[in-house]
């Protein structure tokens, strides 16, 4: 389908030109570009130089008038055969196309496509449109059509709910307003925003005036700009778009992106070439900005070796050659069995096969449907290690249980299921492989390169949401750049798809309401949390303790990360064998422990699968937790709208999230006299790993900020439907049940803390490496850890305090207060330690030092706020010098600190944020002025009561004692040994 119906209306056309435009210039905009002839009429005018003034006979230049050139321009005298066409909009700028046989070259022999008047700045083109165009709008956006005293873009100004569209150029703009598409012209990517103030002083980026009149609040902003294959040009409109997205977002806008399919260049010729109805599919598939800004990060660019579209993956023929195998199927595909017959082929040929995984549990049951042994399963097995066997990456390196080494591992085939979670895992989790990274790295960087240059070895990746950073991972780490054969699986759930139910209310109540209703009507339901703590309203434990109380007659089986490891709960070890096992019970309540690479398989057991997501974890993670279970029956699922675990800074940007993981490194260093070079040593050996950590990071931080918006849309994209319920129920009684229960299961969880057996710093050490433990064991290790923590005895009030944050905040307080004479001690012995082995893994490292957060709580004056004789006011000059200080410095204080200063903030506002993060404020104590007076609040400073001087105290006399013993045995090694050993505060 083309634009023009059939040949006569093209004659029409023909036939319409006016008088002031010449055929070509009227062929280009209306059969070239599909614009409104109205349009074309209104808006532009054919001209050339030198004319001849019909009236007065005089010679005249109207080019050269109209764009402010000398009559000599460049030293020479202008060609008098320059002509071509201008168009000109309501607000009287003007833009002029030379044609092709008179372009118009420069000095530098450059040939100028579209020319500006000389020495103004830039503006949009807002297009006249007659009447008819306006009712094609009025109709698409249910707007009343007014008098004929308003202008075109005065109406659209006035009504927030018509959304514009920026676009590059205005014949394409043209073509969009003739669909009825409200379309700006830019006069380039560039041309809505301005990085340079009225002195041509560089400056934050803003809108130029008339783009600025359109952002309104909740205005819809779509940008569309031309298909691009070039990188560099890629490159570049990108980082335009996300100026102009970020500005609409700012001013209150909804920023969206159209992206054109191609191979056309503009919108234009799209619509020319494929119709109104195409252009419209890509309006109707518009991306919310968020959603195409982590696109960046999740998309998969690389041409498929093998495109397949069927329910379930089965066996793959995968060629000899194809030594590094990427594989992107639907989840419930069967990605997992695929590796059946590889694993089974390599064990009747003698190939090792190693499996590496992110979780132990998750790997021991991968393991066992593909018949190989976990690692801890190797001295029970017929064949130990001969033919290889399943590991959690945790374990890649040689002071594990599994003793791993690369050098042992020669043409094998290494598997990395669901890997898009093992690399973030392994980049950036905070458990045993933190100790380790490096060294994991290592041996994962050998690992991959003795496999990719042998013989047969062959890499496999696996994951419903691969993406390109998958993959450069692995040929970035190693370094051997072999091309992947790629495998993909288009098919989608059109007969499997979900109806999901979601509840759009501000709190889970009106879900968990729904939840105990469907109970009570009966059946079997899969409930998944975020949460397994007990201090959580919608835990794991809390749910299984109120829904035992409800429903006394009701078999409840918890999974999270503290069942499944406890030999006497009945969820012990349940992953390998979840099928059987879910079948025994009425209700599942499970938390992340089995949100990748769990599979439950049963049909007609489950009602219903209930999610309750409050942004604890990554977008697509909900998504992986509500997919567990693979029977299509309704999900009912509650988000919450911002998520809570940023990463770094919060950046959005790779780049400004390694600058500033990179300057806070090198502030460290400066502070402990550390002479260290981030460039040189092994460390260049991750910084490919620490840049995919990067990208990975930002598409955390991007889905966290839409984080309800970006699930919903991700879950359409899988091609589920999406039911909105947003009615409310009476919840006040089901409420403080819930909240009831979490209280007494609380309290009664931190007095088996309290009264848990007292044990050894060697027997702490012991625990805290086993795998497998019982509650009572859980209990002995918290206790001890808080021991050392806080060399107090241990009580219920500690832990609750301890939970709430504490303990960060009253170490920030000593070492600013009290101990500043240990902290570079102390930070340099971390340093020191990670320096000798060249260990550094910049978030880590940043993670455990203090001195550069200390340095900037002392720049900022929170010292001087330590007064309890002072009165506090907004107008304090100390005040006000410290809000300007933090304002300026607000991008350094969210990386230092966390720490969010907003321009609108108050000094008084200000301070106490600075002062929360030591766990102090200033208290309200009274307003001064009279009725007709500015009045003023005044506050003062009461140090809190809560126990922390007592702690101080302990941490003294251990600073001091560590400081004696570095000094009477010097050497690295030792001081080092004595500084970081239960180093916690």
């Amino acid at each position: 389908m083309t634009f023009f119906a059939n040949k006569l209306q093209r004659v029409e056309l023909h036939k319409a030109c006016p008088e002031w435009i010449t055929q070509k210039h009227w062929n280009e905009w209306v059969i070239e570009s599909g614009v409104d002839p109205g349009i074309v009429a209104l808006n532009v005018r054919s001209i050339e130089d030198i004319a001849i003034d019909p009236c007065t006979h005089e010679i005249t230049t109207p080019i050269h008038d109209l764009l402010n050139w000398k009559f000599t321009r460049f030293g020479h005298q202008a060609k008098s055969k320059l002509r071509g066409w201008r168009v000109s909009g309501v607000e009287g700028w003007v833009r002029f196309k030379p044609d092709a046989d008179t372009p118009s070259v420069d000095k530098e022999g450059k040939t100028a496509k579209y020319l500006s008047p000389k020495g103004a700045p830039s503006r949009l083109i807002l297009l006249r449109v007659p009447r008819p165009i306006w009712e094609k709008i009025s109709q698409r956006y249910n707007v009343p059509i007014p008098s004929q005293d308003t202008e075109f873009w005065e109406w659209v100004l006035n009504y927030p709910s018509i959304p514009i569209t920026l676009i590059e150029g205005e014949k394409k703009a043209g073509s969009l307003l003739t669909q009825g598409i409200v379309a700006i012209a830019l006069p380039g990517i560039t041309g809505g925003v301005r990085t340079k103030d009225e002195n041509g002083l560089s400056c934050l980026p803003y809108l130029i005036p008339d783009l600025e009149m359109f952002a309104t609040r909740d205005r819809e902003w779509n940008i569309c700009f031309d298909y691009e294959t070039k990188p560099k040009t890629l490159w570049a409109v990108r980082r335009e778009t996300e100026k102009l997205c970020r500005l609409a977002q700012l001013a209150g806008c909804i920023p969206k992106v159209i992206s054109l399919p191609g191979p056309e260049k503009g919108a234009d010729d799209f619509i020319v070439a494929h119709g109104a109805e195409a252009l419209h599919a890509c309006y109707e598939t518009a991306l919310p900005y968020e959603v195409w800004q982590i696109g960046r990060y999740t998309k998969l660019s690389r041409a498929a070796c093998l495109e397949v579209n069927q329910r379930y993956l089965e066996k793959l023929e995968l060629p000899d050659s194809a030594k590094f195998v990427c594989i992107k199927s639907p989840k419930g595909s069967g990605k997992t069995e695929s590796f059946v017959d590889i694993v089974s082929e390599a064990v009747q040929t003698g190939q090792r096969v190693l499996l590496l995984t992110h979780r132990v549990q998750l790997g021991q049951a991968i393991c066992d449907r593909v018949g190989l042994p976990f690692v801890n399963e190797i001295r029970s097995s017929d064949t130990g290690d001969l033919l290889g066997y399943g590991l959690c990456v945790d374990s890649l390196h040689a002071n594990s249980q599994a003793r791993f080494d690369a050098d042992f591992w020669h043409n094998a085939i290494v598997i990395i299921d669901e890997c898009e979670q093992v690399i973030w895992h392994l980049l950036s989790a905070e458990t045993k492989v933190t100790k380790h990274r490096i060294a994991i790295l290592r041996q994962l960087r050998q690992l991959l390169i003795n496999t990719l240059t042998s013989d047969s070895g062959k890499v496999i990746l696996s994951d419903a949401d691969l993406s390109d950073l998958s993959i450069e991972f692995v040929q970035k780490l190693s370094e051997v750049y072999v091309d992947p054969y790629l495998v993909v699986n288009h098919w989608k759930p059109v007969d499997q798809a979900w109806e999901v139910y979601h509840y759009s209310q501000s709190t889970p109540i009106e879900w968990y309401n729904a939840l105990v209703s469907a109970i009570e009507e009966g059946g079997h339901h899969f409930i998944c949390t975020h949460s397994q703590k007990a201090k959580s309203q919608w835990s794991t434990r809390t749910m299984e303790s109120h829904l035992l109380l409800r429903f006394p007659g009701k078999k409840i089986l918890r999974i999270d990360s503290q069942s499944i490891a406890d030999p006497t709960h009945p969820a012990y070890g349940c992953i390998s064998h979840l099928n059987q096992i879910v079948q025994g019970y009425d209700i599942v309540i499970a938390s992340p422990s089995i949100e990748t690479g769990v599979s439950i398989d049963v049909r007609g057991y489950f009602s219903a699968v209930w999610g309750c997501f409050q942004g604890c974890a990554a977008e697509n993670t909900v998504r992986q937790s509500l997919a567990r279970v693979r029977e299509p029956v309704e999900r009912h699922i509650w988000i919450a709208k911002h998520g809570l675990n940023k990463i770094g800074n919060g950046a959005t940007s790779p780049q400004s999230l390694l600058s500033s993981q990179k300057k806070m490194v090198q502030a460290t260093l400066r502070l402990v006299d550390c002479d260290f070079d981030l460039e040189t040593g092994e460390i260049i050996s991750h910084h490919a790993a620490l840049n995919i950590w990067a990208q990975m990071a930002v598409r955390i931080n991007i889905g966290m900020l839409k984080y309800r918006n970006l699930v919903l849309h991700g879950l359409r994209m899988e091609g589920h439907q999406i039911f909105d319920f947003d009615w409310t129920v009476d919840r006040t009684g089901l409420k403080d049940e819930v909240t009831e229960v979490r209280d007494r299961e609380y309290l009664k969880e931190r007095e088996a803390i309290v009264a848990a057996e007292d044990i050894t710093s060697s027997q702490y050490e012991k625990l805290k490496s086993q795998k497998n433990k019982k509650t009572d064991e859980w209990h002995k290790e918290r206790k001890h850890k808080l021991q050392q923590r806080y060399s107090l005895k241990v009580t219920s009030e500690l832990i609750e305090k301890d939970d709430k944050g504490w303990h960060p905040q009253i170490r920030l307080y000593y070492y600013l207060m009290i101990g500043r004479g240990f902290l570079k001690d102390r930070d340099r012995a971390i340093a020191e330690v990670a320096i000798q082995s060249n260990e550094i893994w910049l978030p880590t490292f940043n993670h455990a030092q203090l001195g550069v957060q200390i340095g900037v709580l002392d720049y900022l004056g929170i010292p001087r706020l330590l007064d309890t004789e002072r009165e506090f006011r907004c107008t304090d000059a100390d005040l006000v010098e410290l809000a300007n200080k933090a304002k300026h410095h607000s991008r350094d204080l969210k990386t230092i600190l966390n720490l969010t200063i907003s321009p609108k903030d108050t000094p008084i506002a200000i301070a106490q944020k600075l002062l929360g993060k030591i766990g102090e404020r200033l208290t309200y104590k009274c307003r001064e002025g009279g009725r007709h007076q500015q009045r003023t609040r005044v506050y003062v400073y009461q140090h809190a009561q809560d126990g922390r001087d007592e702690v101080f105290v302990k941490w003294l006399e251990r600073d001091r004692l560590k400081q004696s013993q570095s000094v009477s045995t010097p050497g690295i090694d030792q001081q080092n040994s004595k500084w970081t050993q239960g180093d916690a505060a």
